[in-house]
Parts: C-alpha cells; structure tokens; sequence
C-alpha cells in the first residue's frame, strides 16, 4: 500500500532491466543484489514503527499541501452576503407534494436543493426525478429573502 502501483510498476521495470542488460558473471550479482534489496524493502516495510512514521509523514505532507482547504461553512457558502439554508417541512398541502425535482416547481429557479431529509434517511446528492413527498424536509440554499418569502406556505 505505501508503494502504491507506481512503486510496484518501476520495481517490475527496473528489475527486469538489471535482468535483461547483466551478462556473465554479472547476472548471479544482479539477482542477489535484487533479492537482497527487495527482502531489505519488505524487512523495513514490515516493521510496525516505519509504517506508521512513514503514514504520518504522508498525512503531514497532504495537510500541507493546498489541494484542501479548510473554511467554515459561512465561508464556504458566502452566507455573510444574504445567502442562506433553512430547511422546508412539506406539509400535506404543499403544491410541491408529488412533484420531481425538475418539474420546476420550486418557488424561484435560483433555489438549489442539497438534499432531502425523508424519514431517517438523508439523500444528499438528490436526483433529477425524485419526488417530493408529504413530510419531506428539503435543505435548501438560496438568497434568505427569497426563501423566506418562497416558503411561507411550503
């Protein structure tokens, strides 16, 4: 696992080209030489310590790496500038009830649904044809204005 299919690909590669090129008396020398360095690889790896150091290394380097970056959820969402998330409860009236997610029949077209909360189960990532049922609670982000004034009667 910590080589990763890259090591094993440059091990498999590099070994076979010692193999290939050694002629002569090289060729017993190279496959000792191989031998001893892959059970020295395996001793090393093998060892609870190193892993772990080696895991921690890693992780480190990752968490200092820019790829993630860590930020609240107001941040994230720019929830200073008037943007929001309420959850909505689908009452039996609502005209949504038995609606998808498509038909557009939310209020404003500018509302997105981040998930549905059914029951005791959560659909994070919803999809286009899901219906919306009675007692559904649908997370939504949006302008507060508008889902303030939207979902009065949801």
């Amino acid at each position: 696992m910590i080589l990763g299919n890259a090591g094993i690909v440059t091990i498999v590669v590099t070994t076979t080209s010692s193999l290939i090129t050694s002629e002569g008396y090289r060729l017993p020398i190279t496959v000792i030489v191989l031998v001893a360095g892959i059970y020295l690889v395996y001793k090393l790896l093998s060892r609870g310590a190193l892993a772990r150091k080696w895991e921690h290394f890693i992780e480190n380097r990752f968490a200092k790496s820019r790829i993630l970056e860590e930020a609240t959820m107001e941040d994230l969402l720019h929830l200073i500038e008037g943007y929001g998330i309420v959850r909505v409860i689908i009452t039996p009236d609502s005209p949504l009830v038995g609606c998808s997610i498509t038909e557009g029949k939310l209020p404003e077209p500018e509302l997105f649904i981040i998930g549905i909360e059914r029951g005791s189960q959560w659909m994070p990532f919803t999809k286009a044809g899901e219906t919306i049922r009675e007692g559904d609670k649908l997370v939504v982000y949006g302008d507060l204005k508008v889902l303030k004034s939207s979902f009065k009667r949801a």
